[in-house]
């Protein structure tokens, strides 16, 4: 299934039109077009597909998708609603241009033909400014051999993509039939058209914080970022927004740690110039070189941290889009060349427009016809078509590695039907109402728990067990297995759903208990970790016979492994765990420290850092002890050797690394 996309078409910087003499000339000679196209596609091995992902992200309201209208040229539109998960648009601009313009498409690109049209136009442009004055026959036999010659100098520059095959295919990538149906007049002048041009993939994030358990797995270094804030929140009361941003600086700098980033202030027309040089004493507390070196700076003007826009006025827009291009343009990944028998290996992905997802098996079977064989060039085209946002393809457990997605924005609608906004991003009433499943929608909003029923309402039927599948292994959801079935209705955790209750003993200091800290503040503990943790831990429970309900809420989880009693708590940047029968102390820390391993490992980049911490009675007084010395003390019930299951259910980081989740609980 296909979403409609946007595309973004400016003019090349090199002065030619769309009547000029080149069309003029194919159109005189057909042959002499078709023979060109195959020669160019003969001879091509591997060609720059100037492409980028730009990736705009921020607290809710902040401007965002107004932003991103701004960009490509749509008129401000107050009404404009809060985004559901994230939105894609596609958009094409010019090298030294900085004019963005939109034509609609709702059919899916032909990214070889495209391709290959580019190179025929490129290569025609060169032969004929250097071979001016020689005579037609020294033209026609320059095409071929400055396509073929230049590319394998480059490629031997880059050598990143040295694998499989350096020379042709043995199949033909496209056959007599197809050039004369696909390449015409009109594709060379669009091709001619979008020379020195680069094409973004926009990612509206949506800014509301249910929605971050789910962003970090989109996040990737082939990118350009935008961090997004509202420049009257910052002066109004400057902590609450610069937390958020704190949050995204930090998520960019684990996932993209060499993607570049944007900060953009909206509201300029709300905002008195002196006020800038406040804003931006606010923001220099938080942004430094050292800490942030990613963070592009507004330095040639205005001498800011960041680059102050009104979407209203459009004041400040024409810096962002040249800045946005300045910075793309130098990217390594952007100029890089690459297979042409990967551009057509993903044309022949695409080929069914109404499949949202294909399995590796697939790929693999379509890899061939265009001898791709190894597994190793398969996972190396998948992994730059998933790092460009083409699609979206997990490989931290085999069974995610089984299935491509061809559709992100499919995807991400999908799991966003489930982890929303209850507030802001409401169902249609009267269709739940009408299918008869408004108690569970309320239970899904009060309790985080969300049945079959429901899910299968949402989805189409044919992608309910991957979708589940995939929450499952990104630990966004587990199996709620404590409520029992009804008529055969199962139940699913959501943490990211659950919020704080009102009125609860659970944040009360527990007494009686053995606590140690796994703290993360010499760092930062993200969002969604803590609801990963639990995921895992009502998981473990539900495997584990005699076990009792878990009781939750945002940021308290008390949960029991048979008749043993866990607690944890998010408490800033630690969570914290309480184990009430010292016997099972240091089997539980063990076991926890395992889960973490597994979270960070397969949805953190392995980007997590964490001091651990044990409470102690030293000198009559509670204290916390750090892990070196709470081992050489070998303190109780932590460490000490009599300690019931020392190890057990303490498994090494080496070994959960891309091990499948059920394997992983089973080990504990």
């Amino acid at each position: 299934m296909k979403n409609s996309t946007s595309v973004i078409r400016l003019p090349g910087a090199n002065g030619y039109t769309s009547s000029d003499w080149l069309e003029n000339k194919l159109s005189q000679n057909q042959m002499l077009f078709m023979g060109r196209v195959k020669d160019t596609i003969g001879n091509l091995t591997k060609i720059p597909w100037m492409r980028c992902k730009l990736m705009i992200v921020g607290q809710g309201r902040a401007g965002k998708s107004a932003l991103v209208r701004s960009l490509v040229g749509e008129s401000f539109d107050p009404g404009l609603e809060s985004t559901v998960g994230a939105s894609l648009k596609k958009t094409r601009t010019a090298a030294n241009d900085g004019a963005w313009g939109e034509i609609s498409s709702t059919k899916q690109e032909e990214y070889l033909s495209a391709a290959v049209a580019k190179a025929v136009v490129k290569a025609e442009i060169a032969s004929r400014a250097k071979d001016k004055k020689s005579t037609k026959e020294t033209k026609k036999k320059s095409l071929a051999l400055k396509i073929g010659v230049e590319g394998n100098r480059k490629v031997a520059e880059s050598g990143r993509f040295e694998i499989g095959k350096a020379g042709n295919p043995g199949a033909p990538l496209m056959k007599d039939e197809d050039i004369a149906r696909k390449f015409d007049h009109k594709l060379i002048a669009r091709s001619k058209a979008q020379q020195d041009t680069l094409e973004f993939t926009i990612w509206d994030y949506g800014g509301q914080k249910v929605f971050y358990a789910l962003h970090h797995l989109f996040l990737t270094d082939f990118g350009v970022y935008t961090l997004v804030f509202d420049m009257r929140n910052i002066i109004q009361s400057s902590d609450e927004s610069l937390e958020y941003m704190k949050f995204w600086l930090n998520s960019v700098k684990m996932h993209a740690r060499e993607a570049p980033l944007l900060i953009v202030g909206t509201h300029l027309d709300s905002i008195d110039a002196s006020q800038l040089k406040v804003v931006d004493k606010h923001l220099r507390k938080l942004v430094n070189k050292s800490r942030f070196p990613q963070v592009i700076y507004n330095s040639e003007d205005l001498d800011l941290v960041f680059f102050p826009v009104s979407n209203l006025n459009r004041a400040g827009i024409n810096e962002v889009r040249k800045k946005l291009d300045e910075v793309a343009f130098k990217q390594r990944f952007v100029n890089e060349k690459i297979p042409v028998r990967w551009i057509k290996c993903l044309d022949m992905m695409f080929e069914d427009e109404s499949a949202s997802f294909i399995y590796m098996k697939d790929v693999r079977t379509l890899g061939k016809t265009v001898e791709i064989t190894s597994m190793e060039e398969i996972d190396m085209m998948l992994q730059l078509f998933h790092d460009l946002g083409m699609i979206i393809h997990f490989t931290s457990t085999p069974t995610l590695n089984d299935i491509v997605t061809l559709s992100p924005q499919w995807l991400i609608d999908g799991l966003s039907k489930i982890i929303r906004d209850r507030e802001l991003h409401k169902y249609n009433a009267k269709k739940i109402r009408d299918v008869g499943l408004e108690d569970e929608v309320q239970k899904m909003f009060e309790e985080a728990i969300v049945s079959l029923d429901l899910m299968e309402y949402f989805w189409e039927h044919n992608t309910v067990e991957f979708l589940i599948d995939l929450m499952k292994r990104t630990l966004l959801i587990s199996d709620w297995a404590f409520d029992g079935q009804h008529d055969g209705n199962s139940f699913f955790l959501v943490p990211s759903l659950l919020h704080e209750q009102k009125n609860t003993n659970q944040n009360q200091k527990p007494t009686n208990v053995h606590r140690c800290s796994f703290d993360f503040s010499s760092s930062w503990l993200p969002n969604g970790v803590f609801q990963r943790l639990v995921c895992l831990c009502v998981a473990h429970s539900a495997n584990q016979k005699g076990s009792q309900r878990p009781k939750l809420d945002q940021s308290n989880c008390k949960v029991w492994f048979g008749s043993d009693e866990v607690g944890l708590q998010q408490d800033g940047d630690q969570i914290l765990v309480s184990v009430a029968d010292a016997k099972t102390a240091s089997r539980y820390y063990g076991m926890l420290k395992s889960m973490l391993f597994k979270i960070n490992s397969d949805t953190m980049k392995s980007g997590l850092e964490w001091n651990l911490f044990f409470e102690a009675n030293v000198n009559g007084t509670r204290s916390w002890i750090n892990h070196d010395d709470a081992k050489k003390q070998e303190l109780s019930p932590w460490f000490d050797k009599s300690a019931d299951d020392l190890k057990k259910g303490d498994v090494e980081g080496s070994l959960v690394k891309n091990t499948d989740l059920n394997v992983f609980l089973d080990s504990l």
